[in-house]
């Protein structure tokens, strides 16, 4: 019986023992690998939804500021655009003032011309009708005595045929 228990205890209970020590090891290694696994997996998990949630933002982001970047650059190139049509309309404004003023000069210039070439022509013109009337006072002035002594004669002829 002592050589059974012994026998009992050196090849059934010992390994049993070690067995269950080895089974309660193991538990405790799975349940720690378990944990870990729980662990790593939960923190990777966050980390790639946190990860995924910074792409999101940063992309977001990103395309904010590439939407916001070229709407300042249209809104300066449509105020650009707007300057320079303005710049433009004053710049021919100014040009059609300084041509019409060039014109309304060079007329004026020609107005001139004409005016003093017509005041020209009227002054000769007086001066010819003056040279003429004087010429023609002369002429009649000249013939006033041969008129006065015609006219005497016929009223001297009128007197005559009356008597």
């Amino acid at each position: 019986l002592h050589y059974e228990k012994s026998l009992l205890a050196k090849y059934g209970v010992r390994p049993f023992r070690i067995l269950i020590e080895i089974k309660r090891d193991n538990i405790e290694k799975s349940r720690a690998h378990y944990r870990f696994q729980l662990k790593k997996n939960v923190f990777l998990h966050w980390m790639w939804h946190t990860e995924d949630m910074w792409f999101d933002r940063n992309y977001k982001a990103e395309d904010f500021y590439r939407k916001k970047v070229l709407r300042r650059a249209f809104n300066a190139l449509k105020q650009h655009y707007h300057n320079y049509v303005l710049k433009k309309q004053v710049a021919e404004d100014y040009y059609d003032l300084f041509v019409t003023n060039l014109v309304f000069k060079k007329f004026r210039r020609a107005i001139n011309i004409v005016k003093e070439e017509n005041e020209r022509k009227f002054r000769k013109a007086v001066m010819y009708h003056n040279c003429d009337i004087l010429f023609k006072t002369f002429t009649c002035w000249r013939s006033l005595p041969a008129l006065n002594t015609l006219r005497r004669e016929q009223e001297a002829r009128k007197a005559r045929w009356r008597e």
